[in-house]
């Protein structure tokens, strides 16, 4: 099994793969717009790659630290989600796509939140108590655009049978209006957009 830095690495490399076959029309967008996400999936071999890039507005309602009970409730709520990736990806069955990796992400807290998992081993997050707490203040209000980036890897068996993403993100985030999509694989190379009437992608 491959360790998180190689994935990192792994994703990194494909995923800016996929993002220079963008085409002029995605890459005059402005980088963090309200109701704007970005979804960048590459294949290496049986291994798929997909990442998620939102504004915290889209997921949250909001995009700076919680400031009250409620916020850190629909942040906590966010995170459960996103951290199982069949609740946000519909893959085909034939493909056998087993999920190996994630790596969930966000910037609206004073320190860069970050949780991933390997399969079923869970993570614990120990040593951010050891922060300076006044530089996280400083961060929080920084007039910064809070955002979530979110990393899904999954290891396909039968991956010439991977032809089709039910994409679920719209049912979830209701915020988002549209899915800019850039996708490379060994068969196709695409970048579209999708929105909540139409959320499959189809290569």
């Amino acid at each position: 099994m491959r360790n998180f830095i190689n994935y990192s690495l792994l994703a990194s490399s494909l995923l800016l793969a996929a993002q220079a076959h963008a085409d002029d029309h995605f890459r005059q967008h402005a980088a963090h717009v309200h109701g704007h996400v970005e979804l960048n999936i590459a294949q290496d071999a049986d291994e798929l790659l997909v990442e998620f890039t939102a504004p915290g507005a889209d997921v949250l309602g909001f995009e700076h630290a919680p400031e009250n009970a409620q916020q850190e409730e629909k942040l906590a709520q966010a995170l459960k989600i996103l951290h199982h990736a069949d609740n946000i990806l519909t893959l085909p069955a034939a493909a056998d796509c087993q999920p190996e990796h994630q790596d969930v992400r966000h910037t609206l807290t004073g320190h860069n939140e970050h949780e991933h998992e390997h399969e079923h081993e869970q993570h614990s997050d120990h040593g951010h108590d050891d922060h300076n707490h006044d530089d996280h203040e400083e961060q929080n209000h920084s007039g910064g655009h809070g955002q979530f980036t979110v990393e899904y890897h999954f290891e396909c068996r039968q991956i010439s049978k991977l032809d089709t993403i039910e994409i679920q993100w719209f049912s979830r985030f209701p915020a988002t209006e549209e899915i800019e999509v850039t996708l490379l694989t060994d068969s196709a190379m695409l970048t579209t957009e999708l929105n909540a009437s139409e959320h499959t992608l189809h290569w």
